[in-house]
């Protein structure tokens, strides 16, 4: 007990040294809120304790610290006078008021019996007014540059506008400004697919192909189109060619296996060398024959995926696509000692014969790894960026 004591006792001394060490090394290199933090955690419990004087003084001292540096940064962005560095100089501010804001519930706080002094400061005019300057710069360059007709402009200008709108809410029309942003700068692609084989493809797949909100692509910048609308202008077309479909017909294989096998089967009496009677095990050979049926049937489709920029009308890159399907069915029959079959045997046994899929069920179930592939080739090649 005692040793398990002691054993407790110096895992917390090394814990609370390396937190504490941890603490002064954030300190040192001037990493001030990572410091806070750090202290703040540990000083959320028994923070009069004793062991937990040196974190009180080292938050004071980061606190301190990060102030001054903070308040010296802004003084010299302002003597820029740069516009630019508006939202620079909000930003500082907005971190300035969450440092102060995150201590507060902490306190109060002493060292050395001696409540810990912080000088707390009212950013609330400082904050108006840079807000106000920052939104109102941001909202004009933004508006400015929705003048352009490059969608990277505009999507840049939309960044521009959602931080305006998340800073200062509804700042004049702001929120319209971005949705015509959105609209302007996102890129749509007509998608049609176009059966080349001789072969009628299922509705449903076509459906599935097509259906681009089970893709999970989630690209904010670009909307993908089954169905035109006269409305909008398309930037790209994405075109799925089938090539050709191939169904192998249906086999049923058969092999033949022999299965022998050595395995306990009950004991004998036998007398040990002082003639005292003791149990042996009796090992007997075991034979079986297993007729294995193995049902197979296979589709694969070949097909080509095409990007075309439809201001320019070049083919902007090309893919093939190949899927296969595969159904297999096994199961077997038997002769001689069961015993003697193995536990694939066993579950092959127990399977039966089933009917084999429709040929329109196998290419289905092929174009749905066919839309996997589909779906890496746009992730990767992320139309609406390689397509610029």
């Amino acid at each position: 007990m005692k040793r398990l004591l002691l054993l407790l006792v110096f895992i917390s001394l090394v814990v609370s040294c390396s937190g504490r060490k941890h603490v002064e090394r954030a300190l040192h290199s001037g990493n001030y809120d990572h410091a806070i933090n750090e202290a703040l955690d540990k000083l959320k419990t028994n923070k009069n304790a004793r062991r937990k004087q040196e974190y009180v003084a080292m938050l004071g001292d980061a606190f301190i610290k990060a102030e001054e540096r903070d308040l010296a940064e802004i003084s010299h962005l302002k003597r820029d006078g740069n516009p630019e560095l508006y939202r620079t100089i909000y930003e500082i501010y907005a971190s300035l008021d969450r440092r102060q804001d995150i201590i507060k519930p902490i306190l109060p706080l002493e060292y050395n019996g001696q409540p810990l002094e912080l000088r707390f400061s009212n950013f609330d005019g400082e904050l108006i007014e840079y807000r106000e300057k920052t939104a109102e710069y941001m909202y004009n360059q933004a508006v400015g540059m929705l003048k352009s007709n490059d969608k990277g402009v505009i999507r840049e200008a939309f960044k521009l506008l959602q931080y305006v709108d998340r800073i200062n809410p509804n700042y004049k029309n702001v929120r319209a400004h971005m949705d015509e942003a959105y609209a302007r700068g996102t890129d749509h692609v007509y998608v049609k697919i176009s059966n080349l084989t001789d072969q009628m493809i299922p509705e449903k797949l076509e459906q599935n192909l097509l259906n681009f909100d089970s893709y999970g692509l989630d690209d904010f910048w670009t909307a993908f189109h089954s169905n035109t609308d006269e409305n909008l202008v398309y930037d790209y077309n994405m075109d799925l060619e089938l090539r050709r479909i191939n169904i192998a017909p249906e086999q049923i294989s058969q092999r033949i296996e022999l299965r022998e096998k050595e395995i306990k089967d009950g004991y004998r009496i036998k007398r040990d060398s002082s003639g005292k009677e003791i149990k042996v095990d009796k090992f007997v050979k075991v034979k079986a024959g297993l007729i294995e049926f193995n049902q197979n049937k296979a589709t694969q489709i070949l097909a080509n995926v095409s990007f075309y920029d439809n201001k320019t009308q070049n083919l902007i890159n090309s893919f093939p696509l190949e899927s296969e399907f595969i159904f297999t069915n096994t199961y077997a029959s038997y002769t001689g000692d069961k015993r003697a079959l193995t536990s694939e045997d066993i579950s092959h046994i127990n399977n039966r014969q089933v009917p084999f899929p429709s040929n329109e069920q196998m290419v289905y179930d092929t174009g749905q790894n066919l839309k996997l592939k589909l779906k890496d080739i746009i992730r990767n090649y992320r139309v609406g960026i390689a397509m610029r």
